[in-house]
This record gives structure tokens, sequence and C-alpha cells, in this order.
């Protein structure tokens, strides 16, 4: 529970200093930032800004139902980011198999531009890839994928996540035909991001 609020806060700070420009240029009200978050017209960035703005507002009331509403809302828009905050609320909550949809989502989008100019968001793969592998590892909130999970480490071990390359380790090791230095390639890159239990597997 510790990491996903701390997950909340990252995500929380990585949005704010997205939408602080616009926010200041034209301050709303909540009432204002509703109504174009909940429009069923206007441009998808705008009413996503819009939601944004005002689950942040939300989050720092302690408004969380609020706070989820909205970023709900702005992940049927298509935001990555909001998905990722919206399943680590679910998470918080108890609730495993939303957030593992949330989660999943979020992973689906920003895959979606890996091969666009912009790429992934590197941030969200690494504070989301390894979390989600483990949930699907374990049969959190749905059944479970091994595959998918494996792909997820490797991709987030591709950020240089050391959790990632951890996990990923791990899954080498325990297939059916591990193989040993492979892993421990994995486990010395994590050691090198600064993520302690890579350097412990490595002893």
């Amino acid at each position: 529970e510790g990491s996903m609020i701390r997950l909340i806060s990252l995500l929380m700070a990585i949005l704010f200093a997205t939408t602080l420009t616009a926010a200041s240029k034209d301050k709303k009200s909540l009432t204002e930032l509703g109504k174009i978050c909940f429009s069923e017209e206007g441009d998808p960035q705008v009413r996503v800004e819009a939601c944004d703005q005002a689950r942040m507002e939300y989050f720092d009331q302690n408004a969380i139902e609020k706070a989820l509403k909205a970023a709900t809302q702005a992940c049927a828009l298509r935001s990555e980011m909001a998905c990722a905050f919206a399943g680590a609320v679910c998470l918080k909550k108890k609730d495993s198999h939303k957030a593992r949809a949330f989660y999943m989502e979020a992973y689906k989008i920003n895959e979606e531009h890996r091969d666009s100019p912009l790429g992934i968001n590197p941030y969200l793969a690494k504070t989301l890839y390894s979390e989600l592998a483990k949930m699907l590892l374990k049969g959190d909130g749905g059944p479970i994928d091994s595959k998918l999970a494996k792909t997820m480490f490797e991709q987030g071990c591709e950020v240089e996540d050391g959790k990632s390359c951890t996990g990923l380790g791990i899954v080498i090791t325990s297939e059916a035909t591990p193989d040993f230095p492979r892993a421990a390639l994995f486990f010395n890159k994590a050691c090198d991001a600064g993520f302690g239990l890579g350097c412990f597997m490595l002893a």
C-alpha cells in the first residue's frame, strides 16, 4: 500500500508539471472544470486537461472518490497517466480487479506510443510496468499471464527500472530451463540502477 501511495504522489507530480502552464493562464473553478471534463463535446485534449486539473484539486482536498471519477473520465479519453492514477487508487482501496483493469489500459495506451515520434512515457514504464507484471504473475485481479508479465519486465528493464530488471531475472531463473548467466545480467543491471535486491541476487 505504501508503494501505491508513492506512485500516486509521483504521478500527480508529473501531471501537475504537465498542466501547470495551462492552469496558470486560465484558472477555472472545479464546477467549470467538471463541466468541461464530463462534456460529450469539445477537444478531447482540452477535456483531459480539465479532468486532470479537477483530479489534482480533489486529490489535494482528500476527496478521493471525486478524484477517481475525474481520473476515470480522463482514462476513457485515452490518458495513460490518468488510467495509472485510477489503478493506484483502486489498489489502495483493495479492489485489485479494477486496479488491474486500469493498469492494463494505461499500459496499452503507453505502448501504442512506442513507434510514434514521442515514444512511450519512460516514467510511466518505470513506475507501472513492474507493479502490473507482479499482479499478472500472482493472478491478482484476474488470470495469471506469465508471458505478458515477462514482456512487461523486459520493457521496464529497457528504461532502466531496477525492479523490472530484477523481476525479469527472477522469471528467467524460474523457467523450465533456467538461464542463470542471462539472469545475472539483469540482476547486475538492476544493481547498477540502484535497486538493492538486484545486488543481493548477485551475491
